[in-house]
């Protein structure tokens, strides 16, 4: 990459620090802003509320990820929108 190049990308990520994270599933898509910090190229973003969005097995599955995500440090909520996977999408 060219060092002009290089400028105009580093000074357009620290001139910034809010992006637009964005999934698509089932349920359609779904997006959330986000702070970050730049190491490098490397965007790094946290947050204190987690947002879990996805489909799984069964409930104690379901159980088991809500569980993991509310102990991990420095989360503060989480909001669970995650689905357990009707029989009939099942494998």
């Amino acid at each position: 990459m060219n060092s002009d190049l290089t400028a105009r990308i580093t000074a357009f990520l620290d001139a910034h620090h809010v992006m637009s994270l964005a999934t698509v599933g089932g349920d359609g898509p779904h997006a959330a802003n986000l702070f970050y910090a730049r190491d490098g190229y490397a965007l790094i973003w946290v947050s204190d509320t987690v947002e879990l969005w996805g489909i799984v097995d069964s409930a104690s599955e379901k159980k088991a990820v809500c569980i993991a995500a509310e102990v991990t440090p420095g989360v503060r909520a989480v909001n669970d929108n995650l689905i357990v996977r009707p029989a009939q999408w099942r494998y």
